[in-house]
C-alpha cells in the first residue's frame, strides 16, 4: 500500500513539473508554482509528499515537525516519507524567472502607488466626509428630537385619555347609582298609587252607598212630614216647615262638598229624625198622628 502511494505521488509530482514547464511564460500562473507554506516560487531544494504536493523541502520539514498531516488535502504524511526533489532550470526559465520576478515587483509597485494615491485622495476627501457626516448626525439627531417630542405628546395624550375614562367610568357609575335609586322610588311610587287607587274605588264606593242611605232617609223623613202636616196644629207648622225644608236640603245630590259637611249632614237627618219622634202637639189630631 506504501509503494502504491509513493508510485501514486511520483507521477503527480511529474505532472506538477511538467505543468511548471508551461506556465513559466504565463504571469498570471505564480500562484500555482509557489510553496503553499512560504507562497515562494517553486526553486531549489523540493520535497513531494506521498499524497503528490510538492513544497520547499525546509518548510515541509518544519510542517511535519508540528503535524504530520499535509498542509494541502491533510492526509497523514512524516519528514521520512518525503521525496526529495531537485529542480533544475534551464537559461530560458532563468529568464523567464527573472521577468516573472520584474513583473511582480513592477506590480507590487504600482499596487503600492495606487494605495498610497488611494490614501491621499482619501485624506483630501475626509473634510467634506467629516462636513456630511456632521450633517448626516445633526439629521438623525433632529429625527431623534422630533421622534422624542412626538412620543412625549403622544404619552400625554395617553394619560389624558386614561384620565377621560376614568371620569366617564365614574360617571357612568353615578348614572347608574342614580337609576337605581329612581327605580326604587318608582316602585315605591307605583305601590302607591295602586294603593291610592285602590282607596279611591273604596272611597267612592262608599260615597255612592252614603249618598243612596242618605236619599231613602231624607224620602221617608218627607213622607212622615207630609203625613204628619196634614193634622199638625197651627203653632206646628213653622216647626214643620223649618223640618221640611232641611229635609229636602239633605235630599238633593251631596255634590262636592267636604267630609265635615257629610257628616254635619248625617248628623242633621239624625237630628230631624229624632225631633219627628219627639215631637208633641197639644191637639189631639197632631198628637196622634205622630
Amino acid at each position: 500500500m506504501a509503494q502504491q502511494c509513493t508510485g501514486l505521488g511520483m507521477a503527480q509530482s511529474l505532472s506538477f513539473f511538467s505543468s511548471l514547464r508551461k506556465s513559466d511564460s504565463d504571469e498570471n500562473d505564480d500562484g500555482a508554482n509557489a510553496c503553499a507554506i512560504c507562497l515562494e516560487t517553486m526553486t531549489g531544494d523540493l520535497a513531494a509528499l506521498s499524497c503528490g504536493h510538492v513544497f520547499h523541502h525546509m518548510c515541509v520539514k518544519q510542517a511535519l515537525a508540528g503535524r504530520s498531516v499535509c498542509p494541502v488535502c491533510r492526509c497523514k504524511a512524516s519528514p521520512r516519507g518525503a521525496i526529495r526533489l531537485y529542480l533544475c532550470v534551464g537559461t530560458r526559465q532563468k529568464k523567464g524567472s527573472k521577468h516573472k520576478l520584474q513583473s511582480r515587483s513592477n506590480r507590487q509597485v504600482d499596487r503600492e502607488d495606487v494605495r498610497q494615491n488611494g490614501t491621499a485622495t482619501s485624506a483630501s476627501e475626509l473634510p467634506e466626509r467629516m462636513r456630511k457626516m456632521r450633517v448626516e448626525l445633526d439629521r438623525v439627531n433632529e429625527m431623534q428630537r422630533m421622534t422624542s417630542s412626538h412620543s412625549f405628546r403622544l404619552e400625554n395624550e395617553l394619560v389624558r385619555r386614561q384620565q377621560q375614562q376614568e371620569r366617564t367610568v365614574r360617571q357612568m357609575q353615578h348614572i347608574q347609582h342614580e337609576l337605581d335609586r329612581a327605580n326604587v322610588k318608582l316602585k315605591r311610587l307605583e305601590r302607591l298609587a295602586n294603593s291610592s287607587y285602590s282607596q279611591c274605588r273604596e272611597a267612592t264606593h262608599a260615597s255612592v252607598e252614603f249618598e243612596r242611605k242618605v236619599r231613602t232617609s231624607a224620602d221617608r223623613i218627607l213622607e212622615s212630614i207630609r203625613r204628619s202636616r196634614r193634622s199638625c196644629c197651627p203653632s206646628c207648622a213653622s216647626q214643620w216647615v223649618e223640618m221640611k225644608r232641611v229635609a229636602q236640603e239633605f235630599a238633593a245630590p251631596l255634590g262636592a262638598r267636604s267630609c265635615c259637611s257629610r257628616h254635619f249632614r248625617r248628623d242633621a237627618i239624625t237630628n230631624v229624625e229624632h225631633r219627628l219622634t219627639r215631637h208633641h202637639c197639644h191637639l189631639e189630631p197632631c198628637s196622634r198622628s205622630v
